[in-house]
Order: C-alpha cells, then sequence, then structure tokens
C-alpha cells in the first residue's frame, strides 16, 4: 500500500511538473486574452491554475525537507517510521489541501478527478 502511495505521488508530481511547464509556455496568450473582454475569463484560469500548481509544489517541498530533517539514526526506531508514514500521507492530502484553499483548482493523487479538473479548468 505505501509502494503503491509513493508510485501515485510520483506521477502526480511528474504531472503538476508538465503542467507547469505547459501554463508557462501558454502565459503569452493568457495576457493577450487581455485585449478582449470576453476572453478575460482565460486569463483568470490561467492565473489560478498557475498559482494551485506553484502553491502546491511549495507545500510538497516543505513536506518533504522537514520530517526527513527530523529523522534519528536510528532507523528502527518508532518515530522514525510514524515520522516517514505521516509525511506520505500528508503529501497524499495537499493536493486536496491546494483544491480548497483556491476554490476547485488542484491535481491530487486520484487521476480520474485531476483528469476532470484538468477538463473543468480548460472548459473555464
Amino acid at each position: 500500500m505505501l509502494s503503491i502511495s509513493s508510485f501515485a505521488l510520483l506521477i502526480s508530481f511528474a504531472f503538476r511538473y508538465i503542467l507547469i511547464k505547459l501554463l508557462i509556455l501558454a502565459s503569452p496568450f493568457a495576457f493577450l486574452c487581455l485585449i478582449n473582454k470576453s476572453t478575460e475569463g482565460f486569463l483568470k484560469s490561467w492565473y489560478r491554475s498557475l498559482l494551485a500548481m506553484l502553491l502546491l509544489q511549495i507545500i510538497i517541498s516543505a513536506l518533504l525537507i522537514i520530517p526527513y530533517a527530523l529523522l534519528k539514526e536510528d532507523n528502527n526506531s518508532i518515530f522514525n517510521k510514524l515520522l516517514i508514514v505521516g509525511s506520505i500521507s500528508a503529501l497524499l492530502k495537499s493536493g486536496q489541501l491546494v483544491k480548497e484553499f483556491l476554490g476547485g483548482i488542484g491535481i491530487g493523487t486520484n487521476f480520474q478527478a485531476g483528469i476532470s479538473g484538468i477538463k473543468s479548468m480548460i472548459s473555464r
């Protein structure tokens, strides 16, 4: 179960990384949408999506750095095991936290929900 969760985190991290690159590439077109009133919604959607992805990457970086900085040298201690399991659990919930914080934009480890979120982002 733990290795499946780790694999899901790896896939979602790679997906977010690619999505950030695509959002950065789309930035000139997003700013061009300010010209017409009917396309201003695309800029807002682009901005919220980019902010959500960047915020999520910062949260995940903190959730990876802090627990491993607290690890003790004794690998068999219960504290170390609880810290690692807790950090993976927090990483799995971080996508949902950002999604609630930014009002529906985010990518979690549930791939079907992530795909439907991207479809709704495109249709806005």
